[in-house]
């Protein structure tokens, strides 16, 4: 399933200030702003992190050809994958 990014943006968009377990489930954090550019996130410990675009479509690239939520899957592109895989997974979860 080819994922478009500005529709997976506009999504995150709508999550502003909501509570997301990373995909793991072991923490937890809310994003802060999502845009063209990338996600801003808080994590539990209230710092802010940040996935950039190209990051984010090199995920979402290897999530259309694995469909895996697996973090270790992506460790070749990013360390921080469980928080794109876990707004990805709400995304492919919208009503």
């Amino acid at each position: 399933m080819k994922i478009d990014y500005d529709t997976f943006i506009n999504f995150c968009k709508n999550l502003k200030g909501r509570k997301i377990d990373t995909i793991g489930g072991r923490s937890s954090f809310e994003v802060v702003s999502a845009d063209q550019y990338r996600i801003r996130y808080r994590l539990s410990n209230g710092n802010i992190r940040s996935t950039e675009r190209s990051i984010i479509l090199k995920v979402l690239e290897k999530f259309e050809k694995t469909s895996s939520f697996t973090t270790t899957v992506y460790t070749d592109v990013t360390q921080a994958a469980s928080y794109t895989l876990a707004l990805l997974k709400l995304y492919q979860n919208r009503a």
